[in-house]
């Protein structure tokens, strides 16, 4: 378009501009935008800036995001979730539902995690029913945003996240950093280390939706790390027990390795002789080695937290 042609648009030739745009960019998944079903305000305020810039009409370029949002949402092609964000709500915050459909029903739970964070890895409780390793509906969901190395520990959630109160007092919580609620559900936010979680994969959720997620070798290992995050004992049990036969030894033996945890390792062997697993090398010979390292070892719980009781001494495992 012609810079003096720009500069003399009318407000409907502009708006007319910023819907045909802003239909390309939401009409497939991108690397960037992995889900064109659903959009934080923080990628949409982007997206819309950087639309309204290319134009280049001078008239234009002090409009607002909220402004552009505004008339998206006039125009039936952008409808804000009832997301309850609590202490995280703010003038910035938000989540929308793209297209002309108006009903949020048929939301799925990967649609709004992969809108909030696009560049996120869906873990833990999610990832086991994405995996059909669970039979029960997910009480909360999890998304992971891959860090180099851990954050600091005053604010790290790898383990739970310290959160400001109203009356400045932190509370901790052990599933992580609470982003928000959706009709009743809880979705949270970790922060991992990429070397420690080297097991995740695109897989596409639907025409609208791509989404990276653990593999299943990474997501049982998880459930080993976060048994409560991945729904407690009962569902990483029967998890594994779901999910033990279609385990690639090869993949398995490479994150057991990349992690090099024998504490991590003596738990995998623990559930895969009690799920008479037939090991094969090399995953066979590394279990040996570990097994041989953690005779007269100070048993472990197999799941970090759980308290109980019975050992087994083969792997120094306290099981249920």
């Amino acid at each position: 378009m012609p810079q003096r042609l720009r500069d003399s648009l009318s407000t409907q030739e502009f708006l007319e501009h910023l819907l045909a745009e802003f239909g390309s960019t939401f009409s497939r998944p991108s690397t960037d935008l992995p889900t064109v079903r659903c959009v934080s305000r923080t990628v949409l305020s982007r997206l819309l800036t950087t639309i309204r810039d290319d134009v280049g009409a001078s008239g234009f370029r002090s409009l607002a995001p909220k402004q552009m949002i505004a008339s998206l949402m006039h125009a039936g092609l952008l409808h804000q979730l009832p997301v309850d964000f609590g202490a995280n709500a703010g003038p910035r915050t938000g989540l929308y539902l793209v297209g002309l459909e108006t009903s949020t029903a048929n939301v799925d739970p990967v649609e709004l995690l992969v809108g909030w964070e696009p560049q996120g890895v869906l873990c833990y409780f999610t990832a086991l029913q994405l995996h059909s390793l669970t039979t029960q509906v997910p009480s909360h969901h999890h998304i992971a945003r891959l860090t180099p190395r851990a954050t600091a520990p005053a604010t790290r959630d790898r383990e739970g996240s310290a959160t400001a109160t109203g009356t400045g007092h932190r509370t901790f919580d052990p599933l992580g950093m609470l982003q928000f609620r959706y009709e009743g559900v809880a979705y949270y936010r970790t922060h991992r280390e990429a070397r420690l979680m080297p097991g995740t994969a695109w897989r596409d959720f639907s025409d609208k939706t791509r989404c990276r997620v653990t593999t299943l070798e990474q997501t049982l290992l998880d459930a080993l790390h976060r048994p409560l995050a991945c729904g407690g004992p009962p569902v990483v049990l029967e998890a594994w027990t779901r999910g033990v036969s279609d385990l690639s030894q090869v993949r398995l033996h490479d994150l057991l390795v990349a992690l090099g945890d024998d504490r991590v390792t003596r738990r995998v062997g623990y559930l895969l002789d009690a799920n008479d697993f037939p090991s094969q090398k090399p995953l066979q010979r590394l279990l040996a080695d570990v097994k041989s390292r953690s005779s007269g070892a100070d048993p472990i719980s197999l799941l970090p937290g759980i308290p109980y009781v019975h050992v087994d001494t083969t792997w120094q495992i306290t099981g249920p």
